[in-house]
């Protein structure tokens, strides 16, 4: 897993500290991550292609995020980074059906997203 070394002291606002982690949670799975404004407000979203799953990621879902990455790091290190966005958004949803294949190691992970 790839991180990045952020000096939030030169960060002023906390939207500006969400948008620099969100930022930071895709090094690696930049074509994932798509912007939009709703109601004013800059925000991003997770998204696979064709539609397979699609989130909008917020502060209070930031957190699930990461531990999704840090869970599909932890089952598989040498892995691609596009699996942890695709296990939250399952997570985020409930049910959703993968729509590729999903690697051996990660079964578990996502068998369990998928019962909730």
């Amino acid at each position: 897993m790839k991180t990045l070394d952020i000096d939030y002291n030169n960060i002023v606002t906390e939207n500006e500290v969400f948008m620099t982690q969100v930022l930071a949670a895709f090094t690696g799975c930049q074509p994932l991550l798509r912007w939009e404004v709703v109601d004013g407000q800059l925000g991003f979203v997770v998204e696979f292609i064709p539609k397979a799953a699609r989130q909008r990621i917020t502060p209070e879902n930031l957190p699930r995020l990461l531990q999704a990455q840090a869970d599909v790091h932890a089952a598989c290190p040498t892995g691609s980074a596009y699996w942890g966005p695709f296990l939250f958004c399952i997570r985020e949803q409930g049910s959703l059906e993968p729509r590729r294949y999903i690697p051996d190691e990660l079964q578990p992970l996502f068998q369990a997203a998928m019962v909730r």
